[in-house]
């Protein structure tokens, strides 16, 4: 039988072997670089990078634009596990090399072994891969090392990069992007069971894996590992709303509150929605004259869409309107904005012109019906907080913002018409003139709030907690109060009206 140290046995394939190594080599550190960057680029990522959609730009590229943020954050992680699956399959095949290299040693005895071991691995490329399933190293405690490199940098890296680029994105809460990201770790890890659990593996006459003594308890522990970052993608990385959200929920306190800032899973630095508090958020920062502008009740009152505004003042809202932030059909549930400036914000669906005629006919059809027709993509800030905030000016039509809290901000002149506010909390708030026409504002708290000028009907505000609020009872005539609390002097006033203009009050 020859030997391994005969060079016409082993010359040649040690030559191609280190060949393929050099390439692995090559490979490996690419795809270390590649996914340091990416960690690079994600770790930028702000949240106020997240509100605004600000660009990804890459470094070596004289791209001055840069890579639309969502976009970067479906391609950045497809390329890694295309990456990945490209190195994890050359380094089988320099398994597969290795392996068939080695084989002569299984016939020769222990103390020639050791030493062709020895001299094989000085003429093998140092390639810690290669030289670890070639079993050349005979130190335990050299081996433990050399496999902690490897498995770090080829197994686990790849796959917690995959969570933290999840994480990092979470906050944005776009549900087709993070199931995305969730399939990119499943692929990742099925990738590495397939490639290295399974292929190239010893096969019986009938093709099925020759089995092994501690089969099972080695398969119980794989499929820990594997489930872990399953688990974890899918169930601990998801952003309040979407239908998996029970871990956090089975371990929040009651009630279940994940608002930014307050949720449970920040305490474990996993912060799952926008905190955006006490910042000054425009689209474009407002000159002097605009700021002066906006501190005069005409500017206010004219954000609302004065008729008989004159042509001055319509440019300044206009200016106005072109610096403030465009966040239509975002998702924006449990953000936190506690007192930061949102002037003029556009809050609206995110429809074009077409779709909002379209949807404006069949609004019109079903409105004799009864019926309650809602737009596709409209912003919803369920459970977000603006408490304090500067939203005057603000659009936010057909908004879903059920639960939202709007204590004590400034909602001058905003626009709410046909939104979903109910159990809503706008005590304290400046709501002059804003514009709540066909609001659903069921047990909403208006307390002490100030609405005059403030259009409310037909408004749903049954259950609805007004009492203290600046509000004439004129303002309630064509609105759904029945089970309003109401101050007593508004009631006995509304009471006095006909009862086909007036409510049934409640106490």
């Amino acid at each position: 039988m020859s030997s391994i140290a005969d060079p016409s046995v082993d010359e040649a394939a040690i030559g191609a072997i280190n060949d393929a190594a050099g390439y692995c080599r090559t490979l490996w550190a690419t795809f270390i670089g590649y996914a340091a960057t990416i960690f690079v680029l994600t770790s930028g990522t702000t949240h106020e990078a997240l509100l605004r959609q600000t660009p990804v730009k890459l470094p070596l590229f004289n791209v001055e634009s840069g890579i639309p943020l969502r976009l970067f954050y479906v391609i950045a992680p497809l390329l890694l596990v295309l990456f990945h699956l490209n190195l994890l399959m050359k380094l089988h095949d320099l398994r597969v090399r290795v392996s068939e290299l080695i084989i002569p040693l299984n016939w020769t005895d222990e103390a020639n072994a050791a030493f062709e071991r020895s001299r094989l691995r000085r003429r093998l490329m140092a390639f810690d891969y290669a030289v670890l399933k070639a079993g050349l190293v005979s130190d335990r405690r050299e081996r433990v090392l050399l496999r902690l490199v490897t498995d770090a940098t080829i197994f686990i890296m790849p796959v917690l990069l995959l969570l933290f680029v999840q994480l990092q994105f979470l906050p944005y809460h776009d549900w087709k992007i993070s199931w995305l990201q969730r399939l990119f770790v499943i692929l990742d890890l099925g990738m590495i069971a397939y490639i290295q659990l399974w292929l190239g593996k010893p096969r019986g006459q009938d093709g099925a894996a020759v089995p092994h003594s501690s089969w099972n308890g080695r398969m119980l522990l794989w499929s820990a590992l594997f489930a872990a970052p399953f688990i974890l993608s899918l169930f601990v990385l998801a952003f309040p709303g979407e239908p998996q959200d029970v871990f956090w929920k089975s371990v929040s306190p009651r009630p279940y509150a994940p608002l930014a800032g307050g949720d449970v899973a920040e305490k474990f630095g996993i912060r799952r929605s926008l905190y955006l508090a006490d910042r000054s958020l425009w689209a474009v920062e407002p000159s002097e004259e605009l700021l002066r502008a906006l501190t005069q009740d005409s500017t206010i009152i004219a954000l609302h869409g004065v008729d008989d505004a004159g042509p001055e003042l319509l440019r300044t809202v206009q200016r106005i309107r072109n610096a403030a932030l465009s966040l239509r059909g975002r998702n924006l549930s449990y953000a936190n904005f506690e007192s930061s400036t949102l002037i003029a914000v556009d809050l609206s669906p995110d429809l074009n012109n077409e779709q909002v005629r379209k949807f404006q006919e069949t609004r019109a059809a079903a409105a004799p019906n009864g019926n309650s027709i809602e737009p596709g993509n409209r912003t919803d800030m369920s459970g977000a907080s603006f408490s304090g905030a500067d939203l005057r000016g603000a659009r936010l039509p057909y908004a879903k913002g059920d639960n939202a809290a709007f204590f004590r901000a400034n909602l001058q002149s905003a626009v709410l018409a046909y939104g979903q506010f109910a159990n809503a909390n706008f005590a304290e708030a400046r709501m002059q003139e804003a514009d709540l026409y066909g609001a659903r504002l069921q047990s909403a708290s208006f307390q002490t709030a100030g609405l005059q000028g403030a259009i409310l009907g037909p408004a749903q505000l049954q259950n609805a907690d007004l009492r203290g609020a600046a509000i004439a009872s004129e303002q309630l005539r064509a609105a759904q109060w029945d089970g309003a609390r109401l101050d007593d002097m508004v009631m006995q006033q509304l009471k006095s009206m006909p009862a086909a203009q007036a409510g049934r009050p409640g106490r």
